[in-house]
Protein backbone atom coordinates (compact mmCIF):
# COMPACT_ATOMS: atom_id res chain seq x y z
CA UNK A 1 0.00 0.00 0.00
CA UNK A 2 1.08 3.76 -0.49
CA UNK A 3 1.26 6.28 2.12
CA UNK A 4 -1.44 7.89 3.76
CA UNK A 5 -2.63 10.78 1.97
CA UNK A 6 -6.42 10.42 2.94
CA UNK A 7 -8.15 10.18 6.44
CA UNK A 8 -11.86 8.35 6.01
CA UNK A 9 -13.99 8.99 9.00
CA UNK A 10 -16.51 6.02 9.34
CA UNK A 11 -19.92 7.35 11.32
CA UNK A 12 -23.10 5.25 11.96
CA UNK A 13 -24.47 8.48 12.36
CA UNK A 14 -24.60 11.94 10.69
CA UNK A 15 -22.09 14.23 11.71
CA UNK A 16 -23.02 16.78 13.62
CA UNK A 17 -21.53 20.49 13.38
CA UNK A 18 -20.26 19.95 16.86
CA UNK A 19 -18.40 16.69 15.88
CA UNK A 20 -17.03 18.39 12.70
CA UNK A 21 -15.42 21.11 15.25
CA UNK A 22 -14.15 18.78 17.58
CA UNK A 23 -12.83 16.34 14.68
CA UNK A 24 -10.72 19.46 13.28
CA UNK A 25 -10.35 18.42 9.76
CA UNK A 26 -9.38 21.42 8.67
CA UNK A 27 -5.85 21.26 10.83
CA UNK A 28 -5.75 17.07 8.73
CA UNK A 29 -5.92 19.29 5.63
CA UNK A 30 -3.21 21.70 6.53
CA UNK A 31 -1.30 18.45 7.47
CA UNK A 32 -1.62 17.22 3.67
CA UNK A 33 -4.52 14.75 4.43
CA UNK A 34 -7.29 14.56 1.81
CA UNK A 35 -10.23 14.13 4.73
CA UNK A 36 -13.83 12.31 4.11
CA UNK A 37 -16.56 11.24 5.40
CA UNK A 38 -18.54 8.06 5.26
CA UNK A 39 -21.91 8.55 6.13
CA UNK A 40 -23.06 4.91 7.19
CA UNK A 41 -26.69 6.36 8.83
CA UNK A 42 -28.79 5.67 5.87
CA UNK A 43 -27.48 1.87 5.54
CA UNK A 44 -27.73 1.35 9.47
CA UNK A 45 -30.02 3.48 10.96
CA UNK A 46 -33.61 3.57 11.43
CA UNK A 47 -35.92 6.62 9.96
CA UNK A 48 -37.54 7.32 13.02
CA UNK A 49 -33.62 7.61 14.03
CA UNK A 50 -32.59 9.98 11.03
CA UNK A 51 -35.37 12.27 11.21
CA UNK A 52 -34.31 13.18 14.65
CA UNK A 53 -30.44 13.66 13.72
CA UNK A 54 -30.92 15.43 10.74
CA UNK A 55 -31.54 19.04 12.32
CA UNK A 56 -27.57 18.95 13.81
CA UNK A 57 -25.98 17.43 10.88
CA UNK A 58 -23.25 19.45 9.00
CA UNK A 59 -23.48 19.55 5.53
CA UNK A 60 -19.46 20.09 5.02
CA UNK A 61 -17.44 19.10 1.72
CA UNK A 62 -16.09 16.37 3.50
CA UNK A 63 -19.09 14.15 3.58
CA UNK A 64 -19.93 11.14 1.27
CA UNK A 65 -23.29 9.78 1.89
CA UNK A 66 -23.28 6.07 1.43
CA UNK A 67 -26.63 4.35 0.57
CA UNK A 68 -25.63 0.80 0.60
CA UNK A 69 -23.26 -1.75 0.93
CA UNK A 70 -22.51 -2.10 -2.29
CA UNK A 71 -21.60 1.64 -2.74
CA UNK A 72 -19.44 0.96 0.49
CA UNK A 73 -17.35 -1.23 -1.14
CA UNK A 74 -17.14 0.46 -3.75
CA UNK A 75 -15.65 2.88 -2.32
CA UNK A 76 -13.57 1.78 -0.15
CA UNK A 77 -12.08 -0.31 -3.16
CA UNK A 78 -11.00 3.13 -4.84
CA UNK A 79 -9.46 4.94 -1.57
CA UNK A 80 -7.96 1.99 0.18
CA UNK A 81 -5.07 2.27 -1.07
CA UNK A 82 -3.78 5.75 0.36
CA UNK A 83 -6.53 5.92 3.12
CA UNK A 84 -6.92 5.44 6.79
CA UNK A 85 -9.97 4.82 8.25
CA UNK A 86 -11.05 5.91 11.34
CA UNK A 87 -13.41 3.92 12.95
CA UNK A 88 -16.35 5.86 14.65
CA UNK A 89 -18.42 3.08 14.65
CA UNK A 90 -17.57 0.24 17.15
CA UNK A 91 -14.26 1.57 18.74
CA UNK A 92 -12.60 -0.63 21.54
CA UNK A 93 -16.16 -2.93 22.27
CA UNK A 94 -17.31 -6.00 21.10
CA UNK A 95 -18.12 -5.93 17.11
CA UNK A 96 -22.23 -5.28 17.26
CA UNK A 97 -24.39 -7.23 14.66
CA UNK A 98 -25.06 -4.33 12.66
CA UNK A 99 -21.73 -3.03 11.97
CA UNK A 100 -20.29 -6.41 11.36
CA UNK A 101 -20.72 -6.37 7.22
CA UNK A 102 -18.89 -2.86 7.34
CA UNK A 103 -15.61 -4.97 9.36
CA UNK A 104 -16.13 -7.61 6.54
CA UNK A 105 -16.25 -5.04 3.74
CA UNK A 106 -13.03 -3.29 5.37
CA UNK A 107 -11.23 -6.58 5.61
CA UNK A 108 -12.02 -7.70 1.92
CA UNK A 109 -9.86 -4.87 0.81
CA UNK A 110 -7.23 -5.19 3.71
CA UNK A 111 -7.80 -1.60 3.92
CA UNK A 112 -5.72 0.10 7.35
CA UNK A 113 -8.20 1.67 10.37
CA UNK A 114 -7.83 2.59 13.47
CA UNK A 115 -9.75 2.72 16.65
CA UNK A 116 -10.33 5.20 18.87
CA UNK A 117 -11.46 5.67 22.24
CA UNK A 118 -12.08 9.43 24.05
CA UNK A 119 -14.54 8.55 26.87
CA UNK A 120 -13.28 6.66 30.66
CA UNK A 121 -15.20 7.28 34.04
CA UNK A 122 -15.05 5.36 36.77
CA UNK A 123 -16.58 1.94 37.13
CA UNK A 124 -17.95 -0.12 40.08
CA UNK A 125 -18.86 -3.75 40.00
CA UNK A 126 -22.53 -4.00 38.96
CA UNK A 127 -24.86 -4.25 41.39
CA UNK A 128 -27.34 -7.26 41.88
CA UNK A 129 -30.19 -5.23 40.55
CA UNK A 130 -28.13 -3.67 37.52
CA UNK A 131 -27.54 -7.42 36.47
CA UNK A 132 -30.70 -8.19 37.14
CA UNK A 133 -31.78 -5.70 34.53
CA UNK A 134 -29.25 -6.26 32.00
CA UNK A 135 -30.04 -10.12 32.51
CA UNK A 136 -33.26 -9.43 31.10
CA UNK A 137 -32.43 -7.24 28.41
CA UNK A 138 -30.01 -10.07 27.08
CA UNK A 139 -32.66 -12.49 26.90
CA UNK A 140 -35.16 -10.34 24.80
CA UNK A 141 -35.30 -11.86 21.43
CA UNK A 142 -33.40 -9.30 19.18
CA UNK A 143 -30.84 -8.54 21.87
CA UNK A 144 -30.25 -12.30 22.84
CA UNK A 145 -29.53 -12.64 18.88
CA UNK A 146 -27.13 -9.98 19.15
CA UNK A 147 -25.46 -10.86 21.99
CA UNK A 148 -24.57 -14.35 20.61
CA UNK A 149 -23.38 -12.77 17.28
CA UNK A 150 -20.72 -10.06 19.28
CA UNK A 151 -19.81 -13.28 21.33
CA UNK A 152 -19.19 -15.67 17.84
CA UNK A 153 -16.99 -12.60 16.03
CA UNK A 154 -15.27 -11.60 19.11
CA UNK A 155 -12.69 -14.46 18.46
CA UNK A 156 -12.60 -14.19 14.87
CA UNK A 157 -11.74 -10.18 15.33
CA UNK A 158 -8.92 -11.18 17.41
CA UNK A 159 -7.54 -13.29 15.10
CA UNK A 160 -7.82 -10.79 12.18
CA UNK A 161 -10.31 -13.45 10.35
CA UNK A 162 -13.33 -11.52 8.99
CA UNK A 163 -12.37 -8.40 10.17
CA UNK A 164 -9.66 -6.50 10.53
CA UNK A 165 -7.10 -5.74 13.03
CA UNK A 166 -6.36 -2.00 14.20
CA UNK A 167 -3.07 -0.73 13.08
CA UNK A 168 -3.33 1.63 15.33
CA UNK A 169 -5.17 2.50 18.51
CA UNK A 170 -6.06 5.94 19.93
CA UNK A 171 -7.08 6.26 23.50
CA UNK A 172 -7.52 7.28 27.48
CA UNK A 173 -5.55 4.76 29.24
CA UNK A 174 -8.56 3.53 31.14
CA UNK A 175 -9.34 0.06 32.25
CA UNK A 176 -11.67 -0.62 29.43
CA UNK A 177 -9.02 1.02 27.09
CA UNK A 178 -6.70 -1.96 28.93
CA UNK A 179 -8.30 -4.60 28.38
CA UNK A 180 -9.06 -3.67 25.12
CA UNK A 181 -5.20 -3.51 24.18
CA UNK A 182 -4.03 -7.02 26.29
CA UNK A 183 -7.28 -9.08 24.63
CA UNK A 184 -6.25 -7.90 21.33
CA UNK A 185 -2.41 -8.38 22.48
CA UNK A 186 -2.16 -5.03 20.40
CA UNK A 187 1.79 -3.84 20.37
CA UNK A 188 2.88 -1.06 22.26
CA UNK A 189 4.47 0.99 19.51
CA UNK A 190 0.76 0.83 18.10
CA UNK A 191 -1.28 2.72 20.75
CA UNK A 192 -1.68 6.54 21.26
CA UNK A 193 -2.23 7.94 24.86
CA UNK A 194 -4.95 10.41 24.37
CA UNK A 195 -6.26 13.06 27.25
CA UNK A 196 -9.75 13.09 27.61
CA UNK A 197 -11.62 15.81 25.62
CA UNK A 198 -12.97 17.73 29.01
CA UNK A 199 -9.14 18.10 29.80
CA UNK A 200 -9.26 19.50 26.47
CA UNK A 201 -12.17 21.85 26.78
CA UNK A 202 -11.23 22.90 30.13
CA UNK A 203 -7.34 23.87 28.40
CA UNK A 204 -9.56 25.85 25.84
CA UNK A 205 -11.61 27.78 27.86
CA UNK A 206 -10.13 31.41 28.27
CA UNK A 207 -10.75 31.83 24.33
CA UNK A 208 -14.39 31.46 25.14
CA UNK A 209 -13.93 33.45 28.63
CA UNK A 210 -14.45 37.12 27.06
CA UNK A 211 -17.26 36.47 25.03
CA UNK A 212 -19.56 34.57 27.50
CA UNK A 213 -19.06 37.48 29.98
CA UNK A 214 -19.82 39.75 27.41
CA UNK A 215 -22.88 38.10 25.48
CA UNK A 216 -24.31 36.43 28.49
CA UNK A 217 -26.82 38.45 31.09
CA UNK A 218 -26.34 36.11 34.49
CA UNK A 219 -26.82 37.31 38.40
CA UNK A 220 -23.01 37.73 40.15
CA UNK A 221 -23.80 34.66 41.70
CA UNK A 222 -25.85 31.19 40.60
CA UNK A 223 -26.13 27.53 41.10
CA UNK A 224 -25.89 25.29 37.85
CA UNK A 225 -27.14 22.19 36.46
CA UNK A 226 -25.74 20.53 33.83
CA UNK A 227 -29.24 19.12 31.69
CA UNK A 228 -28.25 15.65 30.12
CA UNK A 229 -32.19 16.08 28.68
CA UNK A 230 -32.44 12.70 30.75
CA UNK A 231 -36.59 12.90 29.69
CA UNK A 232 -36.51 13.88 25.93
CA UNK A 233 -32.46 13.41 24.43
CA UNK A 234 -32.40 12.18 21.30
CA UNK A 235 -29.73 10.06 21.32
CA UNK A 236 -32.94 7.66 22.67
CA UNK A 237 -34.09 6.68 19.23
CA UNK A 238 -30.33 5.59 18.65
CA UNK A 239 -29.64 3.77 21.72
CA UNK A 240 -33.11 2.28 21.77
CA UNK A 241 -33.77 3.57 25.09
CA UNK A 242 -37.43 4.78 26.78
CA UNK A 243 -37.10 8.09 28.32
CA UNK A 244 -37.91 8.76 31.75
CA UNK A 245 -41.48 9.67 32.78
CA UNK A 246 -41.20 13.24 31.60
CA UNK A 247 -43.84 14.36 34.40
CA UNK A 248 -42.33 12.76 37.24
CA UNK A 249 -38.44 13.35 36.73
CA UNK A 250 -38.94 17.20 36.43
CA UNK A 251 -41.31 17.09 39.56
CA UNK A 252 -38.10 15.80 40.89
CA UNK A 253 -35.56 18.29 39.91
CA UNK A 254 -37.51 21.18 40.38
CA UNK A 255 -38.36 20.28 44.02
CA UNK A 256 -34.53 20.03 43.98
CA UNK A 257 -33.92 23.38 42.69
CA UNK A 258 -36.38 25.11 44.90
CA UNK A 259 -34.46 23.48 47.97
CA UNK A 260 -30.96 24.65 47.03
CA UNK A 261 -32.56 28.31 45.65
CA UNK A 262 -34.29 27.89 49.27
CA UNK A 263 -30.95 27.66 50.69
CA UNK A 264 -28.25 29.54 49.19
CA UNK A 265 -30.33 32.14 47.67
CA UNK A 266 -29.04 32.17 44.18
CA UNK A 267 -30.91 31.15 41.40
CA UNK A 268 -30.31 27.69 39.39
CA UNK A 269 -29.62 28.43 35.40
CA UNK A 270 -29.88 24.96 33.51
CA UNK A 271 -26.78 24.41 31.49
CA UNK A 272 -28.90 22.68 28.58
CA UNK A 273 -27.67 19.91 26.51
CA UNK A 274 -26.98 20.90 22.66
CA UNK A 275 -29.34 18.60 20.75
CA UNK A 276 -32.94 18.90 22.35
CA UNK A 277 -35.13 21.06 21.35
CA UNK A 278 -36.09 22.64 24.93
CA UNK A 279 -39.44 25.04 23.63
CA UNK A 280 -41.03 21.61 22.49
CA UNK A 281 -41.13 20.56 26.46
CA UNK A 282 -43.65 22.87 27.66
CA UNK A 283 -42.68 24.32 31.52
CA UNK A 284 -39.61 22.57 31.40
CA UNK A 285 -37.38 23.53 34.62
CA UNK A 286 -40.53 25.71 36.05
CA UNK A 287 -39.60 28.20 33.50
CA UNK A 288 -35.58 28.73 34.83
CA UNK A 289 -33.09 30.05 32.36
CA UNK A 290 -32.05 27.27 29.50
CA UNK A 291 -28.62 28.49 27.92
CA UNK A 292 -27.27 25.79 25.48
CA UNK A 293 -24.07 25.75 24.32
CA UNK A 294 -22.14 27.29 26.94
CA UNK A 295 -21.66 24.46 29.53
CA UNK A 296 -17.86 25.15 30.44
CA UNK A 297 -18.61 28.79 31.05
CA UNK A 298 -21.54 28.27 32.93
CA UNK A 299 -19.83 25.83 35.49
CA UNK A 300 -16.46 27.73 35.02
CA UNK A 301 -19.11 30.99 36.78
CA UNK A 302 -21.32 29.20 39.00
CA UNK A 303 -20.86 28.22 42.81
CA UNK A 304 -22.52 25.16 42.56
CA UNK A 305 -22.58 23.02 39.71
CA UNK A 306 -25.78 20.04 40.05
CA UNK A 307 -25.18 16.89 37.28
CA UNK A 308 -27.64 14.13 36.79
CA UNK A 309 -25.81 10.58 34.97
CA UNK A 310 -23.71 13.31 33.33
CA UNK A 311 -20.12 13.69 32.37
CA UNK A 312 -19.72 17.25 33.25
CA UNK A 313 -19.26 16.45 36.64
CA UNK A 314 -15.47 16.71 35.20
CA UNK A 315 -15.86 20.57 34.78
CA UNK A 316 -16.78 21.11 37.78
CA UNK A 317 -13.57 19.21 38.84
CA UNK A 318 -11.18 20.83 36.33
CA UNK A 319 -12.29 24.52 37.26
CA UNK A 320 -12.43 22.99 41.13
CA UNK A 321 -16.37 23.69 41.95
CA UNK A 322 -18.53 22.35 44.41
CA UNK A 323 -19.84 19.75 42.52
CA UNK A 324 -23.60 17.70 43.61
CA UNK A 325 -24.54 14.69 41.76
CA UNK A 326 -27.64 14.09 42.30
CA UNK A 327 -30.25 11.20 41.38
CA UNK A 328 -33.93 10.75 42.02
CA UNK A 329 -36.31 8.02 42.29
CA UNK A 330 -37.61 7.89 38.08
CA UNK A 331 -33.68 7.28 37.29
CA UNK A 332 -33.46 4.49 40.30
CA UNK A 333 -36.39 2.82 39.05
CA UNK A 334 -35.00 2.12 35.67
CA UNK A 335 -31.79 1.34 37.15
CA UNK A 336 -29.82 4.24 35.67
CA UNK A 337 -27.43 4.02 38.50
CA UNK A 338 -24.41 2.82 37.26
CA UNK A 339 -22.76 6.04 36.11
CA UNK A 340 -22.88 8.48 38.99
CA UNK A 341 -22.29 6.39 41.97
CA UNK A 342 -18.76 5.69 40.96
CA UNK A 343 -17.66 9.12 40.09
CA UNK A 344 -19.94 10.02 43.21
CA UNK A 345 -17.03 7.72 45.25
CA UNK A 346 -14.02 8.81 43.26
CA UNK A 347 -14.86 12.48 44.39
CA UNK A 348 -15.19 11.22 48.12
CA UNK A 349 -18.88 12.70 47.43
CA UNK A 350 -22.10 11.11 48.17
CA UNK A 351 -25.03 11.07 45.25
CA UNK A 352 -27.93 12.94 46.74
CA UNK A 353 -31.51 11.59 45.90
CA UNK A 354 -33.56 14.85 45.02
CA UNK A 355 -37.05 13.12 46.60
CA UNK A 356 -34.93 11.65 49.69
CA UNK A 357 -35.97 14.47 52.39
CA UNK A 358 -33.21 13.59 54.74
CA UNK A 359 -30.89 13.60 52.21
CA UNK A 360 -31.59 16.78 51.52
CA UNK A 361 -31.74 18.17 54.68
CA UNK A 362 -27.94 16.62 55.42
CA UNK A 363 -26.20 19.14 52.72
CA UNK A 364 -23.97 21.92 54.01
CA UNK A 365 -23.96 25.05 51.45
CA UNK A 366 -21.05 26.37 53.24
CA UNK A 367 -19.22 25.82 50.04
CA UNK A 368 -15.24 26.60 51.50
CA UNK A 369 -16.32 23.33 53.40
CA UNK A 370 -17.09 21.34 50.67
CA UNK A 371 -15.12 18.54 49.55
CA UNK A 372 -12.57 19.01 47.10
CA UNK A 373 -9.60 16.65 48.41
CA UNK A 374 -9.71 14.40 45.79
CA UNK A 375 -10.21 16.33 42.91
CA UNK A 376 -6.41 16.23 41.64
CA UNK A 377 -6.03 12.18 41.93
CA UNK A 378 -9.34 12.29 39.44
CA UNK A 379 -7.89 14.55 37.09
CA UNK A 380 -4.42 11.96 37.01
CA UNK A 381 -6.79 8.90 36.65
CA UNK A 382 -9.42 9.92 34.63
CA UNK A 383 -8.65 13.05 32.57
CA UNK A 384 -5.10 13.42 31.85
CA UNK A 385 -3.49 10.71 30.82
CA UNK A 386 -0.25 12.38 28.85
CA UNK A 387 2.62 14.48 29.71
CA UNK A 388 1.77 16.86 27.20
CA UNK A 389 -1.42 18.92 26.29
CA UNK A 390 -1.37 17.88 22.28
CA UNK A 391 -5.05 18.14 20.81
CA UNK A 392 -6.53 14.90 19.92
CA UNK A 393 -6.48 15.58 16.25
CA UNK A 394 -2.67 16.26 16.53
CA UNK A 395 -2.26 13.75 18.48
CA UNK A 396 -3.73 10.98 15.32
CA UNK A 397 -2.33 13.11 12.86
CA UNK A 398 1.33 12.65 14.18
CA UNK A 399 0.54 9.11 14.44
CA UNK A 400 -0.64 8.80 10.53
CA UNK A 401 2.98 11.09 9.99
CA UNK A 402 5.04 8.64 11.50
CA UNK A 403 3.31 5.25 9.79
CA UNK A 404 4.26 7.68 6.66
CA UNK A 405 8.08 7.78 7.53
CA UNK A 406 8.18 4.35 8.47
CA UNK A 407 6.37 3.56 4.88
CA UNK A 408 9.54 5.82 3.45
CA UNK A 409 11.97 3.33 5.28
Amino acid sequence: MAEIRQIVVLSWIPISRRDAEWLQFDLMEKNGFIVKIFDLSLVLQSQEVLSVLDSHKTNAKYVHQIESYAQLNEEVKKVVNDSIFIDLLQGIGEIQWRFEKVFRILKKHNARYCVMQTDGYPTLPLTGRQNWIRFKKVFQPKALMHFIARKIAAPFRKKGFFYPLPVKVFGTRTNRFKAFIDEYEIPEKNILTLNHPDYYDWLNYSEQKEEFIKSTDLPPRYCVFVDDAQTHHPDYAIMNLKPLDNAKYLASMNKLFRFIENKTGMPVVIAGHPRPQYDKVLGIFDGRRIIQGKTLALVANSELTIVSYSTAASFAVLFNKPLMIVTNDELLKVGRVGFDEPIARSLGLAVVNADDDESLNRLNFDFEQWPKTLYQKYIYDWLKFRDDDLPVVQVLINGFLDMNKEHAN
